[in-house]
């Protein structure tokens, strides 16, 4: 009987619709490709990259087989070491010929069917995993178990054409010994795994606890399929309960954070966003949907990415910001290179213009310096962390883009990455990585992932007529680009049709549907300068404006151009430098007096485009209350008496006066009446971290057992010099402290405390403030009396503060009135300076848009900042306290 299909049926055909989908769009739109680039040309490229693949497996097979890893520099072999703290290195090599496992798809997919029998013969023959190596879950699951078990399929299928006659599923023999070795590691109290396993003992007792999101969300494809392949279900149940239990805990705003203790499941560090550490949790929540057709992983998906664009995207719709995965609030200023993977994985979800516009994003950064740095922060404009290890996923990215749309702008950008590669990383023995983008240095390195995933996705963006292309079974790639296959009769059609409190909705299954493509029109399409393209990118213009601005360049470079304006108040005016917070829409000033303003013309009005050092975007605003641009209201200019922050006080249990302190000028202020119930402490340090007083400087990180004993959740005593105030407090602030209190060192007095110069932004979300050297001594007596060590103290706001709330009230979300008050230059109006009545507080919840951490629990985490990013995912760049900015 004809009618509707069953929202049943639906759920199980979806999967591979949207395969079909891709492949109908590249079928339907070869003419456009062959518009925009011959056949011969494309043909020509993809022979190129497997020449470029040839170079470096040659170079490995000759110089560094049966090691891990080639240095292709040296043109030798590269396996583990015996230093534990060599992590990058010994997390992922294990002294069983990683490159050679790594590659194997990679031959079949290029079509060098012989290459792929002998790689196969050789893994047989070499490989074993009886071996004493502490490595890495996550590593050795997408890079040697999902190898094996690709490189397994494609050698049983019996129509793709690499069937080999006599192989008697070794592979899977081996992948299935692998997995066993690696189920250990399930064993904790939440199912999610521990990091590493030691392959032949287990888990170690010394093992760490934290594992990041991404370490343990990402196995569920490799195991699932080892659990279809084999019979097995026990592999596929360990991964989905990790998966599941890691989303069970995302906060309220349907964030997940970036790392989690595997023994309590309790958020180690809180940071949300797409980037290392969280990335391809994601990415495996949506394709296990694609691989095995069941509703419930497309169901969570459904929740987490509207999550992220409700929290992590920002208001323009262009970047992804990290922010706390509990307040929303921006963590940092920078992008790292592993979310370049995202476009990819929203292409495959359906939603194409969000990828289009990111993609651009990532790419107009690879133009600036022909490669991907680690890490870019959008606000300074510039690398944070320079290298590039030839990651794949731009390439990626591109791909998925390409095939979907069937745009010729992404074979040019082919074209540029094919070129890139063999001008920047080509040497004589193989791919070296970019130890830094900007100066063009080499590492001696050539990790396997540039042979298993790059150059492999670059290849299938110019082979249009690959057999990936026409594949009718359920198939992904893996978040290590390994092809795996899953043919109907090894889904678990039982599952797929269950119902789900979504998915039995049929209006819900109707929004999976992926809209139609309509390209951009040209005349909607910018085109940049200077170009020697024939084709433009399908962003809007205005789209192209920010990203142009975001990566421009250097704040020197942004500056050319502008006129250069200090803002100066009457002769003999006081005031404290302006405090700037910034914003996802732009910058808050508390006031304007001696700031510097990039300003230009643009016509009937100006538009501010630089504050001090800070580079604003073509969207940003700045915002400042009417106290702050009273000065320039009259012609003869009012005095701008911007007098220091309004005395605070310190109450202490057992003395019987209150204690004055000196508010900082950065950081957040103190409301009247506003009150901070604490301990004070007083970290040890060194004597040549220490003051003639004995108070610790603070000018370092703090380690980790003194934060997580000590320091976090109380205020922390720390005397003046040796870095700036400002270094003391972000120091503090990572060690999880809720205040610093600053004895001066010299003379009898306290005043409000600045920033070092460097500082531009105000990130600090703590309050700081000074104490007499006096009354900085009295402290420490009484905390060596102490049989705690500590002191209990009320922090307590000025009595009074003026109209605009104290100097420097920008703490809190902009929620006063706009004024009908307009800045101008030049006899023009400033288009993008705001001004409104007043700041206030936003409720009870503290800073919004802030880091608040006055309940004791810093943004960072308590004693351990960025470090856990080092212990999660090798995956991830090599960061540390050192470089938190």
């Amino acid at each position: 009987m004809a009618g509707p299909i069953a929202a049943s049926q639906q759920r199980r055909l979806l999967p591979l619709l949207l395969l079909l989908a891709l492949a109908i769009a590249a079928f339907q739109a070869s003419a456009v490709s062959a518009a925009g680039m011959t056949r011969e040309r494309r043909l020509q490229l993809r022979d190129k990259v497997k020449e470029q693949f040839n170079h470096g497996y040659d170079n490995y097979m000759t110089h560094a087989f049966p090691h891990d890893e080639l240095n292709p520099v040296t043109c030798t072999g590269r396996s583990r070491d015996s230093n534990p703290d060599n992590w990058n290195v010994n997390d992922v090599l294990g002294n069983f010929s990683l490159t050679l496992i790594d590659s194997l798809d990679a031959h079949a997919i290029m079509g060098d069917t012989k290459r792929f029998e002998d790689a196969v013969r050789l893994v047989i023959r070499h490989v074993n995993f009886d071996l004493d190596s502490r490595v890495q879950v996550f590593e050795v699951t997408i890079r040697v178990l999902g190898a094996l078990l690709s490189a397994h399929t494609l050698a049983v299928h019996p129509t793709i054409g690499f069937q080999i006659p006599w192989y008697a599923d070794e592979l899977l023999v081996l992948a299935r010994d692998l997995g066993d070795r690696l189920m250990p590691a399930f064993d904790t109290p939440t199912g999610i795994p521990w990091p590493r396993v030691n392959l032949r003992t287990g888990v170690l007792p010394y093992e760490a606890a934290s594992t990041c999101s991404a370490g343990a969300g990402t196995l569920l494809l490799e195991f699932g399929v080892l659990s279809r392949l084999t019979g097995d279900p026990k592999y596929e149940a360990a991964a989905k309960h990790a998966l599941l239990s890691v989303w069970g805990r995302r906060s309220p705003l349907d964030l997940i954070g970036n790392t989690i203790n595997v023994l309590d499941g309790k958020w180690i560090n809180e940071l949300a966003g797409i980037g290392a550490g969280i990335d391809s949790f994601y990415e495996y929540l949506f394709k296990s949907y694609v691989l095995f057709g069941e509703s419930e992983y497309v169901d969570a998906w459904d929740v987490a990415y509207q999550g992220l664009i409700k929290h992590v995207r920002d208001e323009r719709g262009l970047l992804y910001k990290t922010i706390n995965m509990n307040t929303g609030a921006l963590a940092t200023t920078w992008m790292d290179s592993l979310a370049a993977f995202f476009p990819g994985l929203q292409v495959l979800a359906g939603d194409l213009k969000n990828a289009a516009a990111l993609h651009q994003l990532y790419f107009a950064i690879w133009t600036r310096y022909s490669a991907l740095p680690e890490r870019f922060d959008f606000n300074t404009r510039a690398p944070t962390i320079s290298s590039y290890p030839l990651r794949p996923e731009l390439i990626e990215s591109t791909y998925m883009l390409y095939l979907a749309t069937r745009d010729p702008w992404y074979l040019e950008v082919g074209e540029r990455f094919v070129n890139d590669f063999e001008k920047m990383a080509r040497v004589r023995c193989g791919f070296a990585s970019l130890a830094d983008v900007e100066a063009g240095t080499h590492e001696d390195r050539m990790e396997s992932f540039f042979l298993s995933e790059t150059l492999k996705y670059l290849y299938l963006l110019f082979d249009e007529e690959n057999f990936v292309h026409t594949l009718h079974d359920n198939h992904v790639f893996t978040t290590e680009g390994h092809l795996l296959l899953l043919p109907y009769s090894l889904q678990n059609h039982q599952s797929a049709s269950a119902p789900t409190s979504q998915s039995d909705n049929p209006k819900s299954i109707g929004t999976r549907v992926c809209p139609r493509y309509t390209p951009l029109p040209s005349e909607r399409r910018s085109k940049p300068p200077n170009t020697k393209s024939a084709n433009s990118p399908p962003v809007a213009s205005e789209t192209m404006d920010m990203i142009e601005l975001l990566v421009a360049g250097t704040r020197q470079e942004a500056r050319e151009g502008l006129q250069q304006v200090r803002v100066e108040p009457a002769e003999g005016s006081r005031y404290t430098p302006a405090r700037i917070v910034q914003t996802a829409t732009g910058l808050l000033l508390s006031h304007l007096a001696g700031v510097t303003l990039g300003i230009a013309d643009e016509g009937p009005t100006y538009r501010v485009k630089t504050v001090n050092e800070i580079v604003l975007s073509a969207t940003d605003t700045i915002t400042v209350p009417a106290r702050g641009v009273a000065f320039l209201v009259s012609a003869d200019g009012d005095s701008a008496e911007f007098e220091a922050s309004p005395l605070i006080r310190l109450v202490v249990e057992g003395l019987d006066k209150e204690l004055p302190l000196a508010l900082a000028t950065y950081g957040p202020a103190l409301a009247s009446g506003e009150r901070i119930d604490a301990r004070i402490v007083s970290p040890p340090a060194a004597q040549s971290e220490r003051s003639k007083a004995g108070i610790a400087l603070g000018c370092t990180p703090h380690p980790v057992d003194v934060a997580a004993s000590l320091i976090e959740g109380n205020m922390l005593l720390l005397s003046r010099g040796g870095c700036s105030f400002s270094e003391k407090t972000a120091w503090a602030e990572i060690a999880g402290a809720i205040g610093v209190v600053i004895a001066n060192n010299q003379g009898s007095g306290i005043f409000p405390m600045a920033p070092g110069e460097n500082v531009t932004v105000d990130t600090a979300s703590i309050p700081s403030a000074m104490v007499s050297a006096r009354e900085g001594a009295m402290l420490v007596q009484l905390l060596r009396k102490s049989a705690s060590g500590s002191l209990k103290v009320q922090l307590l706001g000025p009595d009074e503060v003026g109209d605009a709330g104290g100097e420097g009230g920008v703490v809190a979300a902009v929620t006063g009135e706009v004024l009908d008050t307009r800045v101008q230059f030049g006899g023009r109006h400033v288009s993008n300076i705001r001004v409104i009545r007043s700041w206030r507080r936003k409720g009870e919840g503290g800073m919004a848009g802030r880091r608040d951490t006055r309940g004791g629990r810093s943004l960072l985490e308590p004693g351990r900042g960025f470090w856990c990013m080092r212990f999660c995912c090798a995956r991830g760049p090599a960061v540390s306290c050192g470089v938190v900015t």
